[in-house]
C-alpha cells in the first residue's frame, strides 16, 4: 500500500511499458480456444488415429500418420495465431509532453512499443535531437528485464539501430528530446481552505480530452475541454482508501481488454500511474504539499501525432498514436491565515542510527535506535509567521491524515520524542509516546527555523524484543499568517 521500494525510475518504465503492450496483437489467445486446439491434438493423434488405422487394417501406418499430424496441427496452431496477431509491424507510442504555461517549448517524452509479427531486426529514427534507448522495463523482483543488442546514434535526427524482436514479439524504447510546443493548456490554481482549487483552459485550436487534475494519492477529472473552454476545479488532499488517482479520475473497473474504448481508459490508468504513483505514498510528498516530480499536474489527452515520433526505417508499420500534455507548476497562496495540514507537510528522514530501517523516504520501521526527522511546510508558505505548531507522530501516515493525535497506545513503552531548539541546537524532549502522540509546541521561536522547517527526532531503549520494529511516521500541523 506505501510502494514497493522498486526505484521510482524503474517504476515508471514498468508502468510505461505495460501501457505500450496494451495491443489486442499482445493478446493471450482464449483459454477454450486452447484447450479445444489440445483436446483435438490428443484426440486425433490417439484414439481417433488408432480407431482409423485399426478399420484398415495399416496400423504400422502410424509412423507416418503421427508426424504428419503433428505437421499439420503444427501449421494449424501457426495459422491461428497468425489470425490472431495480424501480420503487420505495430507500433504503440504514448508521448509525454512536459509543458509550462505560455512556453513554446517542452520537454517531451516518446514512448514506443515494436510489436513484430516475425523475428527480425529493426533500425528506428527519431526527428530530433533525441536521447533514445530501449525502454528498461523491471520484472516483477525489481530487476531490470535483459535488452538485445543494438547501437545508438545521438544526434537531429537521432537513430537506434539493430533493435530484435522475437516472432510476435515486443519491444519498447523511449526517447526524450526538448522540442518546439505551445501549451493547449492554462491552469490558474491557488490552495483554500486546504485544498488545490483553480481553473483550467484550454487554449488550443483542438479539444482536449480527459482533462483532470493529478497528484499523489489525489486525482480530479475534468473532462473534455474545447477551444476556448474553461473549468473550475478543486482537489483534496491524498486519500487513504486503497484507490489509487486514476481510480479516482476513471472510477474502479472497466478492464475488459476486448472494448477498445476501455482499452483506451486502461492506457490512460497506466499512464497516470507512472506520473504520480499508484497510491498515495506520504514522505516522498503528499498532495500538493512539497517540491517533487510527481505533481500536481493538469493532463489532458488528444489524438493525433506527438512533437516527436519514432518511425521503423523502410517499413510500412500500423500506429496507435497517443498524447498526454502534462502541465505542472506552483499553486499560489493568497497572504492571511493560513493552517498547513499534515497531509501538505514536506517529510523526509535526515538521519537514522541503531535497528531503523527505511522503506520509504520518510516512513520508518524502527527497533532499538534512533530516527530524525525533518518536516517542512510548502515552498509555497514558507515565509509563514507560525501562531501554533504542533507535531504529530503516528505507526503510519494514515493515522495521522484521518485523525490526527487521536491514536495513542500504538507505540509500546521505551519510545521518546524530542524536537530541536534551532538556536542551541540541543534536544528538547516532549514526551512517551505511549503516553500521547501529539505536542502543542510552547516556545515556536526555539524549534522554527525561519525557512518553515522543524526537527524531530524518535528515540527507542530497551525495547521489549517480542515488538520488534515499529513504523514511525511523522508530521506537524502549523497555523499562522502570510504578510507579502
Amino acid at each position: 500500500f506505501f510502494g514497493s521500494g522498486i526505484p521510482i525510475d524503474q517504476e515508471r518504465a514498468s508502468l510505461m511499458s505495460s501501457a505500450l503492450g496494451n495491443l489486442p496483437a499482445l493478446d493471450v489467445p482464449p483459454a477454450e480456444l486452447l484447450l479445444a486446439v489440445v483436446v483435438g491434438y490428443i484426440v486425433l493423434i490417439g484414439p481417433i488415429s488408432y480407431i482409423v488405422l485399426r478399420r484398415m487394417d495399416r496400423r504400422e501406418l502410424a509412423w507416418i500418420t503421427a508426424p504428419a499430424l503433428v505437421v499439420l496441427f503444427t501449421a494449424c496452431s501457426y495459422g491461428i495465431g497468425n489470425s490472431l496477431k495480424g501480420t503487420e509491424i505495430i507500433v504503440n507510442q504514448i508521448s509525454l509532453v512536459r509543458v509550462a504555461s505560455g512556453s513554446n517549448t517542452a520537454a517531451a517524452e516518446a514512448y514506443a512499443g515494436v510489436f513484430s509479427p516475425e523475428r527480425d531486426s529493426y533500425d528506428l529514427t527519431v526527428e530530433a535531437d533525441a536521447l533514445v534507448a530501449p525502454l528498461n522495463a523491471s520484472g516483477m523482483e525489481g530487476m531490470p528485464l535483459a535488452q538485445s543488442d543494438y547501437l545508438a546514434d545521438q544526434g537531429n535526427p537521432a537513430h537506434l539501430r539493430g533493435l530484435e524482436v522475437g516472432v510476435f514479439g515486443f519491444q519498447a524504447l523511449r526517447a526524450d528530446a526538448v522540442v518546439d510546443h505551445a501549451a493547449s493548456l492554462e491552469v490558474d490554481w491557488h490552495i483554500a481552505a486546504g485544498d488545490l482549487a483553480g481553473t483550467v483552459t484550454n487554449l488550443g485550436t483542438e479539444t482536449v480530452e480527459d482533462v483532470a487534475i493529478v497528484a499523489i494519492g489525489a486525482g480530479e477529472m475534468v473532462g473534455d475541454l474545447g477551444p476556448g473552454e474553461s473549468e473550475e476545479f478543486t482537489l483534496g488532499g491524498a486519500n487513504f482508501n486503497g484507490s489509487s488517482p486514476s481510480e479516482q479520475i476513471y472510477g474502479f473497473g472497466g478492464f475488459d481488454s476486448s472494448n477498445a474504448e476501455m482499452r483506451e481508459v486502461n492506457l490512460r490508468r497506466q499512464v497516470i500511474d507512472s506520473l504520480v504513483g499508484y497510491a498515495g505514498v506520504p514522505g516522498r510528498a503528499l498532495g500538493f504539499g512539497a517540491a517533487t516530480d510527481r505533481g500536481p499536474f493538469v493532463v489532458g489527452w488528444r489524438t493525433g501525432e506527438g512533437p516527436m515520433t519514432i518511425e521503423i526505417d523502410g517499413r510500412t508499420v500500423q500506429r496507435h498514436e497517443h498524447v498526454i500534455e502534462i502541465l505542472s507548476g506552483r499553486p499560489v497562496v493568497d497572504q492571511g491565515p493560513v493552517t498547513v495540514g499534515t497531509g501538505q507537510m514536506s517529510v523526509q528522514v535526515v538521519s537514522t542510527d541503531g535497528d531503523a530501517s527505511v522503506s520509504e523516504q520518510a516512513f520508518v520501521s524502527l527497533g532499538s535506535g534512533e530516527v530524525v526527522f525533518s518536516v517542512s511546510v510548502p515552498l509555497e508558505v514558507a515565509d509563514v509567521q507560525p501562531e501554533e505548531v504542533t507535531v504529530l507522530i503516528g505507526s503510519d501516515p494514515s493515522m495521522l491524515l484521518s485523525d490526527p493525535g487521536a491514536f495513542p497506545g500504538f507505540f509500546p513503552p521505551g519510545y521518546t520524542a524530542s524536537v530541536r531548539d534551532t538556536t542551541s541546537g540541543e534536544w528538547i524532549e516532549l514526551g512517551d509516546l505511549g503516553q500521547t502522540t501529539r505536542f502543542e509546541m510552547d516556545d515556536i521561536g526555539a524549534v522554527w527555523d525561519p525557512t518553515g522547517r522543524i526537527e524531530v527526532k524518535v528515540s527507542s531503549n530497551e525495547v521489549n524484543e517480542q515488538f520488534g520494529q515499529v513504523g514511525v511516521w511523522v508530521s506537524a500541523q502549523v497555523s499562522g499568517v502570510i504578510e507579502r
